[in-house]
């Protein structure tokens, strides 16, 4: 039987303590055509570390062509000290998946309305 959650939004504040997180890298956000990664981005991914827990995740902007900062200009910054992001508008979506055998797994796709540096501390 299928999750009741699957394919619906849950807001951040429903999973994560806080809105801002530490962030580690910045990438673009590819696109795929019949299962097949192309050259093209639709947006970007910014892989975050929640402030708690420690966990990382990536979080997707779709339709953001620019990133809020370079990742080689972040890895910089990383060397002083840790970098910080809210995340405004995040949403966590499961989606039920099979495997090529056939077997049910569960994904979460983690998307943001806008993502900005912020000023913070540990």
């Amino acid at each position: 039987m299928a999750s009741i959650l699957n394919g619906k939004a849950i807001p951040f504040e429903d999973v994560f303590n806080d809105s801002v997180f530490i962030l580690m890298n910045v990438s673009r956000h590819p696109v795929y055509k019949n299962n097949r990664r192309t050259d093209d981005y639709d947006g970007q991914v910014y892989e975050v570390c929640d402030t708690m827990d420690f966990k990382r995740i990536k979080v997707k902007m779709i339709g953001q062509m620019k990133p809020i900062i370079e990742n080689d200009k972040l890895l910089e910054l990383r060397k002083e000290k840790p970098v910080f992001v809210e995340i405004i508008g995040g949403t966590i979506t499961m989606y039920e998946i099979r495997d090529e055998n056939g077997h049910p797994s569960t994904i979460d796709s983690l998307n943001a309305e806008e993502i900005k540096l912020v000023d913070a501390q540990l």
